[in-house]
């Protein structure tokens, strides 16, 4: 290693750990003085970029290095089009589109604060990590390359993860324990009932910690105030009420199930839900778009690869059924939701 390159090697890290620090001296301050969220989470994100700011100023500036980033894209167009509007971004479509039917746009904030900065994380973390590939875009200090493959695997593996977190935030708001049972109740009903009151008991305990944490408030503990130590003093507190709630809960739900015949031969259970045509017809087309995508990925015409080259079937009419088929799979919740609101807008004027 030359002297210059040694001294690049010092100016990448000033100006990586000099920016982020920066950064996140900026966003603290924006969070605790003005309380803004938004600029303290959009400051978190540019400290994310630091790294690849810098290496960029070194190659560039300092070192002059010819091989810097190049977007030459090697090989067809369509694969690198395809692998951004694949099944990850249909599948984030049809979550984001599901979370504003249920939640409405607030509810659909709420949701992005959390899993856009999980999707970003996953997507930079990716390309740091990860150094396989044949497009070789910049150099790493360390000497370790930047592919465009790695970068274009950790977006769609981002943008998969923000679309699970939201497909269960969809799967929580819709799924209540009472269709839980009735769905899995005669096929096992101890496992059933498990995950009902796990997933009950979960709401239940948050909404119980608000309030004790209210009540100590107005009688002058709070827990946001006070040295640290007196801080931890009150939260054990409230976590030792918690403690002893849940298990007081867990003896009074244990004699409620014991008196009303749980676990008895011959007892017969009571459900507001009933299978119905227009079900029959749901479980149709979701089964025949479960095979249809089941025989394409057996016929290899969703099969996509990222490494060492991204390959995979060109946009053949078959490939594009698929993928036509997967988006209604994605769209169907929002339309059957769409349709029942419709109905019941109308019902009032027949009536």
């Amino acid at each position: 290693m030359t002297a210059k390159e040694k001294q690049g090697f010092g100016l990448y890290f000033l100006f990586a750990f000099g920016l982020a620090w920066l950064c996140q001296i900026g966003g603290c301050m924006a969070l605790l003085r003005d309380g803004n969220a938004t600029i303290y989470q959009a400051l978190l994100v540019v400290c994310m970029l630091c790294p690849l700011a810098a290496t960029l100023l070194v190659q560039k500036v300092w070192l002059r290095q010819p091989t810097g980033i190049g977007w030459k894209v090697q090989g067809k167009r369509w694969f690198w089009l395809a692998a951004w509007f694949g099944p990850a971004v249909l599948t984030l479509l049809g979550a984001v589109l599901y979370v504003i039917q249920l939640n409405g746009r607030k509810g659909l904030r709420f949701s992005l604060k959390i899993a856009l900065p999980v999707m970003l994380l996953a997507a930079l973390v990716n390309p740091a990590f990860n150094h396989a590939g044949v497009t070789v875009l910049a150099y790493l200090p360390g000497g370790n390359p930047l592919t465009l493959e790695s970068i274009l695997y950790g977006l769609a593996a981002g943008c998969m993860l923000c679309a699970v977190l939201l497909w269960f935030v969809c799967y929580n708001r819709v799924l209540t324990s009472d269709k839980f049972v009735y769905l899995f109740g005669r096929v096992i009903p101890a496992l059933s009932l498990v995950l009902s009151m796990t997933l009950r008991f979960v709401p239940r305990f948050k909404q119980q910690m608000d309030t004790v944490r209210q009540a100590q408030f107005c009688i002058g503990r709070d827990v946001n105030t006070g040295s640290v130590w007196q801080r931890a003093r009150k939260a054990v507190t409230i976590f030792s009420i918690m403690v002893t709630w849940a298990l007081e809960n867990a003896i009074e739900t244990a004699d409620s199930m014991k008196s009303r015949g749980y676990g008895l031969k011959g007892r017969t259970a009571f459900s507001i839900f009933r299978m119905e045509e227009r079900d029959r017809y749901a479980l149709l087309w979701l089964g025949f778009c479960g095979v249809y995508l089941t025989c394409g990925a057996i016929a290899e015409g969703l099969k996509w690869r990222y490494f060492p080259a991204l390959t995979g079937v060109l946009a053949q009419p078959m490939t594009v059924s698929f993928y036509l088929v997967y988006l209604a799979l994605c769209l169907t919740p929002v339309i059957l939701d769409r349709r029942e609101a419709r109905a019941w807008r109308c019902s009032p004027s027949k009536i």
